[in-house]
């Protein structure tokens, strides 16, 4: 009796931990795609922008450098100029676009400098300390990296990773 406990609270704490975005989406979710994600949610948690032209069908994913362009129905995306194939077409259901997720995930996935960017700011310089090139990272202590940019803060306020100033052309 006591497994079935056991087991009962754990099915109920991994249903009550499930997010509700994703729940939903895979309700909406194309039959016969199990390998499709829905390309808003996970491009907007992967830090990139999307946009739809409606008229065109077509999507477009920024990210820092990085842009993908993938069109409704095609089994291709565009990655900066470059046409890679995909093994599956994008598809529209229910309002939602969807896409093959591990292609989308490692095209989006985090640059090192992004990762250090984001660990350091949450002061956790051990886990910033493995994105440290190998040259100084004798050097740079994990300690001394959350003084470092303690003292960055302290100086210049709170640092996000987002960049705040734009490039003036002249």
């Amino acid at each position: 009796m006591n497994n079935w406990k056991k087991l009962l609270c754990s099915l109920t704490f991994v249903c009550l931990i499930l997010p509700v975005t994703s729940i939903s989406a895979a309700a909406e979710e194309p039959a016969g795609s199990e390998n499709l994600v829905p390309i808003r949610e996970i491009a907007e948690k992967n830090g990139a922008e999307v946009s739809w032209q409606q008229k065109t069908g077509q999507i477009t994913i920024r990210k820092n450098e990085l842009t993908i362009v993938v069109k409704i129905g095609e089994k291709q995306a565009i990655v900066n100029g470059q046409v890679l194939p995909l093994d599956h077409p994008v598809q529209l259901t229910k309002g939602v676009t969807f896409m093959e997720g591990g292609f989308l995930t490692e095209a989006l996935k985090a640059a090192p400098e992004d990762i250090f960017i984001s660990l350091i700011s949450e002061g956790d310089g051990k886990e910033a300390a493995k994105y440290v090139h190998s040259s100084v990272s004798g050097v740079l202590s994990p300690t001394l990296l959350s003084q470092l940019w303690g003292a960055l803060e302290g100086q210049n306020g709170k640092i996000t990773s987002k960049a705040i100033a734009k490039h003036v052309k002249k």
